[in-house]
């Protein structure tokens, strides 16, 4: 999905796909929340679309989630675009003025389905069917949050730190919502308790 979206929405989802961050943070995402030598986002703020920039709704929004090494590479080439300063907003319409909540969407929309009717006609031009690998597949912003945490817990990461990461002031909502991606190898899990147990 990355590969068909313009630069500027190539970052902006980027964010969303790699860091978990909500609509609202991502709105409210200034250059200074950025430390590209700590690998880190800092996430102090929402937007709001009535009082513009607002708290996280709780302690546990305020967080530093992990830069991924794609999305600093891809947040690089944005702040060399941008041209704004430290106290910019990231992807904002302006410096200091937030994006529309829906405009993201309606460009990603736009710009996948261009992708796909140019596959299609290719294909067709060459007397094949579409394969469904060359079609791209649109995702929402919150699928792009699912899909953040999808990667913390494939990468290895423990179900406290994703609470951490995704947001969560509880963990119970955490195991709710992600529960069924954690892996349940039992015969894994008694072979571990084993090794523990037999080195104490």
């Amino acid at each position: 999905m990355l590969d068909v979206l313009p630069p500027f929405e190539r970052a902006l989802w980027g964010t969303a796909l790699y860091s978990g961050l909500r609509i609202g943070e991502l709105r409210a995402l200034r250059w200074r929340d950025i430390d590209f030598a700590g690998r880190k986002i800092h996430v102090r703020r929402s937007w709001d679309d009535v009082e513009g920039e607002i708290e996280v709704k709780s302690d546990a929004g305020t967080r530093a989630v992990p830069l991924a090494g794609p999305l600093r590479e891809e947040l690089e080439r944005h702040r060399a675009a941008s041209d704004r300063g430290p106290d910019g907003l990231v992807f904002g319409r302006t410096a200091q003025t937030a994006f529309v909540r829906t405009t993201p969407r309606r460009r990603a929309v736009a710009a996948v389905r261009a992708h796909n009717e140019t596959t299609r006609a290719k294909a067709e031009a060459e007397g094949r069917d579409v394969r469904s690998d060359e079609l791209v597949e649109l995702l929402s912003p919150h699928e792009a949050r699912h899909t953040a945490a999808s990667y913390l817990i494939a990468a290895g990461l423990n179900p406290k730190q994703l609470q951490t990461y995704i947001g969560h002031s509880d963990i119970r909502t955490t195991y709710n919502v992600y529960g069924h991606l954690f892996d349940g190898d039992e015969m894994q899990a008694a072979e571990q308790l084993d090794e523990y147990l037999a080195a104490a």
